[in-house]
């Protein structure tokens, strides 16, 4: 298994997994992040960062 920082091509497996979790706690309807603004504040601004585990 391989660990590494997230791409660009990656963005729209997390926003999956977020939107999911909203769904889940049924804050699905309130939810408003877009694969745009998650790729600019995870890879432009830096305001966070997710890792991504792939299978070799």
């Amino acid at each position: 298994m391989q660990i590494r920082k997230a791409a660009p091509s990656d963005s729209f497996q997390p926003l999956k997994l977020i939107r999911d979790l909203a769904e889940f706690e049924g804050y699905l309807p309130n939810f408003m992040v877009t694969e745009q603004e998650l790729e600019n504040r995870l890879l432009k601004r830096n305001d966070f960062q997710c890792l991504v585990a792939e299978k070799r």
